[in-house]
């Protein structure tokens, strides 16, 4: 029974340790600084879409304003007005 427990214990002997090639380092942060430039790339062109919008939004509420008055027209509910008695 515990045999099988040694037999793998046992297959373990005569492996070699691995060791990495010798320009991973600099392979791994090329990649880094390849993502990091990519992600503000992103992220400038999501602060440019933000500012578009807002500039059309001001645009938009401008010309509304400039085109529309406040004054509310005076209405004649006379016709809605009958002289049924609701009580």
């Amino acid at each position: 029974m515990e045999n099988w427990k040694n037999q793998i214990l046992n297959s373990l002997e005569g492996l070699e340790r691995a060791n990495p090639p010798a320009d991973v380092l600099q392979k791994i942060q090329q990649k880094i600084k390849e993502q990091n430039e990519a992600n503000k790339r992103q992220w400038l062109a999501v602060a440019a879409a933000v500012i578009i919008v807002a500039c059309a939004n001001i645009l938009l509420i401008t010309n509304y304003d400039a085109n529309h008055s406040y004054e509310e027209p005076q209405k004649d509910y006379s016709e809605l007005v009958s002289d049924y008695s609701l009580y």
